[in-house]
């Protein structure tokens, strides 16, 4: 790698680093908050007051992201 390029893995690091400064922005999922997948490593930067973790149950996560959306979150 150049001195100035940045893996894929580090580019999303930095990303939700970014988004977690944000106020309004909440992660929810599985292994937001306790490891499981490659997911919970891009995490590592973020507040662990702003994750939220969910059992797998898909349609219940997609209400629960669009009723945080309707009331000023950003979910993520």
């Amino acid at each position: 790698m150049g001195k100035f390029l940045m893996t894929y893995s580090e580019e999303i690091k930095k990303s939700m680093k970014f988004l977690g400064k944000n106020k309004n922005t909440l992660f929810l999922g599985q292994s937001v908050s306790v490891p499981g997948n490659l997911l919970f490593d891009s995490l590592n930067k973020v507040n662990n007051k702003k994750k939220i973790e969910l059992p797998i149950f898909e349609e219940t996560q997609m209400g629960i992201s669009i009723g945080l959306a309707l009331n000023g979150f950003i979910p993520i």
